[in-house]
Parts: C-alpha cells; sequence; structure tokens
C-alpha cells in the first residue's frame, strides 16, 4: 500500500515518459525476493570445497562482531570439523538468494545461492553446501 500511495504521489507530478518508469521501478521493487527464512537454514551443514568436506552448525542466536564493526549483525556459526578454507568464519545471515558466511568483521567470506532443496552453492563457485 506505501509503494503504491509512493507511486501515485510522484506520478502526480511528472509526465507520461517518467510515470511509466517510476511504474517499472516500483513493480522491480516489490518483485525482489525475500530474505530465505532463519528457521529454514538453522542446523548442521555439510561443506564440500577444495580442501575436502567440513561440518558447521549455523545457529540462532546472535554471534559477536569484531569491535568498531559497521557490519549489520549475524548469526553464529559453529565449525563441527574441518573448514581450514574459512579460517576466521564468525557468523552467518540470510540474503534474498540463500546466505552468506561472514568472517568476525560481519563481511561475506563466502555468498552461497539455494539450487535445491536444502542445497546451496557458492557464487564463486569453490563451495558446495548441504543438509549435514
Amino acid at each position: 500500500m506505501k509503494t503504491m500511495l509512493a507511486v501515485a504521489t510522484v506520478l502526480a507530478g511528472c509526465g507520461a515518459a517518467d510515470a511509466e518508469r517510476v511504474t517499472r521501478e516500483a513493480a522491480d521493487m516489490s518483485s525482489t525476493p525475500a530474505l530465505s527464512d532463519v528457521n529454514d537454514l538453522i542446523g548442521t551443514w555439510r561443506l564440500e570445497g577444495e580442501a575436502g568436506p567440513c561440518l558447521i552448525d549455523l545457529a540462532s542466536d546472535d554471534a559477536p562482531l569484531a569491535i568498531g564493526s559497521l557490519a549489520a549483525p549475524m548469526m553464529a556459526v559453529r565449525v563441527r570439523r574441518g573448514c581450514t578454507e574459512l579460517a576466521g568464519l564468525g557468523g552467518w545471515r540470510p540474503n534474498p538468494s540463500g546466505l552468506d558466511l561472514n568472517g568476525a568483521d560481519g563481511f561475506a567470506l563466502a555468498t552461497f545461492e539455494r539450487t535445491g532443496p536444502d542445497q546451496y552453492r557458492s557464487i564463486d563457485q569453490r563451495w558446495r553446501m548441504t543438509r549435514g
């Protein structure tokens, strides 16, 4: 409803070409994918990469951020076995296409896109992640 009111307000003061552009932009914004549901991601996951497999637990509790970090809050991640390639793993957060595994500074070490039910691939193609 707020989007429609904003569009109507802008449309009232513009020409036809501008009105069409604003309408298109509003439609694009309304079709932005929602974040993945945190509850669907919590649990044990198996990561497979160049250094072999490892296991991590995605938790729902908050992960501490490094002092001075301006990054958004993130949830805790616990390494169960391996994951030496992701040294400094500090937390995780959902994103519209899947999830990010973050360092203690809160910035992404690896970004994953969903490829199927309980299946993700890092956007750099170095990691696969499945339910563990």
